[in-house]
């Protein structure tokens, strides 16, 4: 019997410090058939969503950091900021 090589969604979560859920929606937007945080992802899958993440992380850290320094205004009471993830086929 063979053994799934990949990383099982809630231990990519915490290698990426981010919630399960997170990433399962994230999966779900780009196509992934997933049921779960047990589910196991093949390493393509995985490196694809540690790529999307932190390439999220690093723009919203550099928003903030735009931010504290003044550059940017804050969005109006009520109108959160929504990080989009590209989605590819």
């Amino acid at each position: 019997m063979t053994q799934a090589i990949g990383i099982r969604v809630y231990q990519l979560a915490r290698e990426l410090q981010v919630t399960s859920g997170l990433l399962l929606e994230l999966l779900d937007r780009s196509g992934c058939p997933v049921r779960s945080d047990l589910s196991v992802l093949d390493a393509r899958a995985a490196a694809t969503i540690r790529n999307r993440v932190t390439w999220a992380l690093a723009s919203e850290r550099r928003r903030r950091a735009r931010r504290k320094r003044g550059d940017e205004q804050p969005a109006p009471e009520g109108q959160g900021r929504l990080i989009r993830f590209p989605i590819r086929p």
